[in-house]
């Protein structure tokens, strides 16, 4: 895959089911190579379990080593639409608001309604297919 469109992760095969794995990725800390970590009281790095198709002939067991990889379209699609669209619909009504009633409790309320339409809009249609969900992580298996 081209790493330029991709995110890739390398982790390890905790499940195996007919149709997905479940692949433990660690993520570090971002002060995991520092020489004071041992004194410092930072949050510790975390495992993150996921599930994702796997997409290779050979076959794959338990504690292999696999790496992970998205789509960068579909990372970007999810952040605008659960971010990017909501920040717009937040600030746009919220200034169309203040404009025509000169009143800054009205606009915060109506500003709050758009972001309750907005979300409603987005639950119905979910609900109903019309946003596609469906990215797939897939894994390849590595050697190593």
């Amino acid at each position: 895959m081209n790493e330029s469109t991709t995110y890739c992760r390398d982790g390890i095969v905790r499940e195996i089911h007919p149709t997905y794995l479940v692949v433990e990725i660690h993520r570090p800390t971002a002060c995991e190579a520092c020489h004071a970590k041992t004194a410092c009281m930072s949050s510790p790095a975390k495992n993150n379990k996921i599930i994702c198709h796997y997409n290779c002939s050979e076959p794959v067991q338990l504690g292999d080593k696999v790496t992970v990889f998205l789509s960068k379209n579909y990372g970007k699609k999810a952040l605008f639409l659960g971010y990017g669209l909501p920040f717009l619909v937040l600030f746009i009504s919220l200034f169309i608001a203040y404009f025509l009633t000169r009143s800054e409790g009205w606009a915060a309320l109506i500003a709050f309604i758009g972001m309750a339409c907005y979300y409603t809009i987005l639950y119905f249609l979910n609900r109903e297919g019309k946003i596609d969900r469906q990215f797939s992580l897939m894994a390849y298996k590595t050697n190593g």
